[in-house]
């Protein structure tokens, strides 16, 4: 058997029209947050992630090659004396052939500051092969729980506090026993923040409560048949890679270890999630095929492009877009992008033709020309020469975040009484309208609509009558105006009207007489018919001009109005 460091760490992950597309075994481990280094049958790393270079302050090259023996790590135990390198969980586990559990190790870094980690090692082994060809080894950084236990012998620090800072769930659970003593149930008495998040409950509401009522009934009993063996034993509970159905939570499976010890008449109980750990150990020794299915499964669309061309899609297109994958494939993914995010979309992507790793949000069509907002994320693919090979890419559906966005734009620029831009946004535009220079032979105008004796309105009829006032007035002036021009309400009874492309100042005159007429028309209250007027100041814009001074000019030609008896046009040229 060839030795596993010697071989070609690459699988095949997708096949089209005899092309194949390739990932790196360092790809699949990359995203796991623990550090992870693969060692091969002489202790030598041929394999580590980038966790691992953070963790141990070195790059992969300083890595590989490098074995548990290496004075060079400078390994130390807890108490301070050195931690012999035949002593690494990887050197035992090579050894022995058994997984090695919860290490801890000092490991001085190039730089002189010490790190401390918690190791587990697990065996890789070829099919029906006890003796492991190479060793897995999982890592993470406790440097600050380290120091944290330190200082709690130094300072007494409260023994919850240093529970709810561990990332692992923890409970202490009471013994609860029936007349003859056996034990029938388990109490929960204290849980950690992390077992709380976890559970799904406030430590209030998890204090007190049952474990088969927190569980469903097979899996309680089960639960309680496994902790009554511990309390009766009184021997730890040591479970690894064990599946748990969390029916409680999502009803998925998920792989734990798990630790349950006697304490005080009941038992602490702690678990780790190690399904994505699991789940690469696994896949080292899996065929093609099995890879396929891992990206089958994605929940998120994954693709390979080469020149903008679909050479490979996951078969979650299906799920997600709506698309059989061989109908798009050997397409151009430009065609199922929204027309007008295509220039977005192909510009963005051109970046990862010069080496960059970039994302880009647009829609993309489905099966029935229906589209989604998806987020891409795209970067550079190598192929198992190392060399360029087109872009791989993620896609994934945002929707609700689009639309989310969307809901809290509408409230910020929006009145929501009656729908028109609100204060802010009218401020905005007559601002940007300014900065631009208007074609030749044409003026922007801005009219200054308040409405006459309102307030007498709402003393007579109420709020609810003045409110519905605002809302057809709004209603009235939007229909009024020509498709181009702006309306706003700027505040309590007043609108603000921009018009767009006018002639001449006469021009901006008859729509504001338009729209004290429709103004004029009866509005039906409750039983009543009343009459609503408003005055209003008109006056036209210069490019470059200041706001502040625009809106001056129509707020006094609106007074102007006003003063001259009400339901008046008055317009104020600069």
């Amino acid at each position: 058997m060839t030795d596993f460091d010697q071989r070609d760490h690459r699988v095949q992950v997708g096949r089209r029209n005899g092309e194949t597309s390739d990932v790196s075994m360092a790809d699949l481990i990359n995203d796991l947050r623990e550090g992870v280094v693969v060692q091969g049958a002489d202790g030598r790393i041929f394999l580590s992630n980038s966790a691992a270079e953070e963790i141990l302050g070195l790059t992969a090259d300083q890595i590989a090659g490098r074995s548990s023996t290496d004075s060079r790590w400078r390994a130390i135990h807890e108490d301070g004396s050195p931690f012999p390198g035949d002593e690494h969980p990887a050197m035992v586990t090579l050894a022995t052939g058994e997984a090695v559990r919860d290490v801890v190790m000092g490991v001085h870094k190039p730089d002189g500051t010490l790190t401390w980690i918690l190791i587990n090692s697990d065996p890789i082994c070829a099919e029906g092969q006890r003796q492991p060809y190479a060793v897995a080894n999982f890592f993470t950084d406790i440097t600050a729980v380290h120091a944290l236990e330190g200082a709690l012998e130094r300072t007494g620090r409260s023994f919850r506090r240093v529970l709810d800072s561990m990332l692992d769930p923890v409970v202490f659970l009471h013994a609860e026993r029936d007349g003859s003593g056996r034990v029938i149930d388990f109490v929960h008495e204290y849980a950690n923040d992390a077992a709380c998040k976890w559970l799904g409950r406030e430590y209030e509401d998890l204090a007190g409560t049952r474990l088969t009522v927190l569980f469903p009934a097979h899996m309680a009993s089960a639960l309680v048949d496994s902790y009554r063996e511990v309390i009766e034993k009184g021997e730890p509970l040591v479970l690894d890679n064990v599946a748990m159905a969390q029916e409680q939570l999502d009803g998925g499976d998920s792989r734990f270890d798990v630790r349950a010890v006697p304490l005080d008449g009941g038992l602490t109980v702690t678990w780790r999630d190690v399904s994505a750990r699991s789940e690469w150990v696994e896949s080292l020794a899996r065929s093609e095929e099995r890879y396929r299915l891992l990206i089958a499964n994605a929940s998120d669309v994954v693709a390979h492009l080469r020149g903008g061309v679909l050479v490979w899609v996951s078969p979650s297109v299906r799920s997600v877009l709506e698309w059989n994958a061989d109908e798009i494939v050997n397409s151009d993914f430009m065609q199922i992008v929204h027309a007008d995010d295509r220039f977005r979309a192909r510009t963005t992507l051109e970046r990862v033709e010069l080496g960059q790793s970039v994302g880009v949000r647009v829609r993309v069509s489905t099966r029935d020309n229906s589209y989604h907002w998806v987020d891409i994320h795209a970067r550079p693919f190598l192929n198992a020469a190392g060399e360029p090979d087109g872009i791989s890419a993620s896609m994934r559906v945002v929707d609700a975040e689009v639309a989310a966005a969307a809901d809290l734009w509408e409230r910020a620029t929006h009145d929501a009484l009656t729908g028109l831009a609100n204060r802010g946004a009218a401020i905005e535009r007559v601002t940007s309208t300014l900065s631009h220079e208007p074609r030749t032979g044409s003026l922007a105008a801005l009219l200054f609509c308040d409405i006459d004796n309102f307030k007498a309105i709402n003393d007579t009829y109420g709020h609810l009558a003045g409110d519905e006032v605002l809302r057809v007035l709004a209603d009235r002036l939007a229909r009024t105006v020509r498709q181009g021009d702006w309306v706003a309400r700027f505040g309590g009874d007043e609108f603000l009207v921009l018009l767009n492309g006018v002639r001449d100042p006469s021009d901006a005159t008859r729509v504001a007489n338009a729209i004290a007429a429709r103004a004029r028309e009866s509005i039906r209250l409750g039983d009543a018919d009343i009459r609503v007027t408003v005055s209003i100041g008109v006056t036209t814009a210069a490019a470059g001009e200041d706001v502040d001074a625009l809106m001056a000019r129509a707020d006094e030609a609106m007074y102007a109005a006003k003063g001259a008896g009400k339901d008046q046009v008055v317009t104020v040229l600069r």
